[in-house]
């Protein structure tokens, strides 16, 4: 039977069904069901769809009280499985970890001054991703503390465009002690698109 003769047979058995319908729902009804090839996308819109991606997850970030400029994350995220064709409108970077450890013995610690998480695709350049301000993750003398979930609040969709590879690093790194340890931590993308 042409697809056309099964869209109008399914509004006659909605009809048998319901009684009266209006002729506007069985008209639109009618549009998808005899119109196979049309799209949802074309009929609705662009449809929202977000993916997440996570690298390995690595024991220990260590934070001393020496600037470290441009201290490297491991745990590399591969972004893989984006559509082609589909449009990236947000890309955010986020982190976990398990444990905020402060190994100082007698005093508390905490981050020194404003630094930065980025992130590069492809080997391009870095960007900000995540703002870490002055004085967060405060812990206490010789003190693990539960870990935390940071989502960044920067879009970085003009650096990380599509599938591929990306590397992290914190740009000014630094405690007020040493050391300050994020223990067993991981980092991920989560990709906003359209098809």
């Amino acid at each position: 039977m042409p697809e056309a003769s099964i869209g109008a047979q399914v509004i006659a058995d909605i009809q048998a069904d319901v009684g009266d319908a209006s002729a506007s729902v069985l008209g639109s009804l009618y549009g998808i069901l005899g119109n196979p090839a049309q799209t949802l996308s074309a009929m609705f819109g662009h449809i929202v769809s977000s993916m997440d991606f996570w690298g390995d997850i690595v024991e220990e970030l260590q934070l001393t009280s020496a600037l470290q400029a441009n201290l490297a994350f491991g745990g590399n995220v591969v972004i893989a499985g984006i559509p082609a064709g589909a449009t990236i409108t947000r890309v955010v970077v986020m982190f976990l970890c398990r444990a905020i450890e402060n190994t100082h013995a007698t005093i508390a610690n905490k981050l020194q001054g404003a630094q930065n998480i980025e992130v590069n695709f492809a080997g391009g350049a870095f960007v900000d991703a995540i703002a870490l301000a002055d004085d967060l993750f405060a812990v206490a003398i010789a003190t693990r503390e539960m870990g935390t979930a940071l989502l960044g609040a920067i879009n970085v969709n003009a650096t990380v465009t599509g599938n591929g590879t990306c590397t992290f690093r914190i740009d000014a790194a630094r405690a007020d002690q040493n050391n300050l340890n994020f223990n067993d931590f991981q980092i991920g993308i989560r990709c906003y698109f359209t098809v």
